[in-house]
């Protein structure tokens, strides 16, 4: 395949040309281009330099991205389906409301990106920097996420139910109101991160660190917890039910209010816990706060 320079891209582009599937421009300088509304699919841009450029509405679907520089790009709106993005640079990248659809980010740097209403169902993000990165509303189902990092991001109402977030960083994350059902968060870091009203039932949690994590009036309802840390958690009016919280630590955590009904909550976690507890029915315990047994 004839391989195309930058001065023919610009050149096209100049006159008029937005189609470019499948051409060759592997390592080409198009810093600060102006390419939106674009055709790049099935392009090989490995190793391109696209720092700053402007990609608004670009197709790219299907693209070779690897190693690409694409920070601080504009992709507004763009089609990044099934990408290889594999060690790509996306620091400080535009992705709102960008389809990232089974797009291969594995290793890919992206702090400070933003992802609002990014379509990245079914993407492979393993390994992936993602810290301080703007996530709200992102549609995250079946991604895999196993030892990205996303600490310190925004990820209120992201979708990331059934995603593998195994040995996963979320220290300080806000995640209020995140959708996380059946969710994979094995090993995972919670430190400090923000869950209030997230749903988490049936999410794998076993090994996870939530010290200091706030909870408040999240469904963690049949979830695993199984070595847990939520030492100084917000549990306050979590639902609990039918949570396995074998061996969890929970000294300091806070449950007024929670519902436990069918949690198999024990003696050293019930006194280590700040709350007392009153049973409210034969299946389960209800915590209230300030009230003895």
């Amino acid at each position: 395949m004839e391989k195309h320079t930058t001065e023919q891209l610009s050149s096209a582009y100049s006159k008029g040309q937005r189609d470019f599937r499948h051409w060759e421009l592997a390592g080409v300088d198009l810093s600060a281009a102006q390419l939106q509304d674009s055709l790049f699919e099935g392009a090989n841009l490995a190793g391109a330099h696209l720092s700053e450029a402007t990609l608004v509405n670009a197709r790219l679907s299907g693209a070779n991205l690897q190693a690409a520089s694409l920070d601080g790009a504009d992709l507004r709106g763009a089609d990044l389906s099934g990408c290889d993005l594999r060690h790509a640079d996306l620091s400080g990248a535009n992705l709102t409301d960008a389809n990232l659809e089974g797009a291969h980010l594995d290793g890919a740097r992206a702090p400070h990106a933003i992802l609002v209403m990014a379509d990245l169902r079914r993407a492979s993000l393993r390994g992936a920097n993602l810290r301080q990165s703007l996530l709200m509303g992102c549609n995250l189902e079946a991604a895999d996420l196993r030892l990205a990092s996303l600490i310190g991001a925004k990820a209120e109402y992201a979708r990331l139910t059934e995603s593998d977030l195994t040995e996963c960083e979320l220290d300080w994350a806000s995640m209020m109101n995140a959708r996380l059902q059946h969710a994979c968060l094995t090993k995972a870091r919670l430190e400090g991160a923000d869950l209030r009203m997230a749903n988490l039932s049936g999410a794998n949690l076993t090994d996870a660190a939530l010290t200091c994590a706030v909870l408040r009036e999240s469904d963690l309802s049949r979830a695993r917890l199984q070595r847990a840390d939520l030492r100084s958690a917000d549990l306050r009016q979590a639902d609990l039910s039918f949570a396995d919280v074998t061996d969890t630590q929970m000294k300091g955590a806070m449950l007024a209010n929670a519902c436990l009904e069918g949690t198999n909550v024990d003696e050293a976690q019930r006194l280590g816990a700040d709350v007392a507890w009153e049973r409210v029915s034969p299946q389960g315990l209800r915590a209230e706060l300030g009230e003895g047994d």
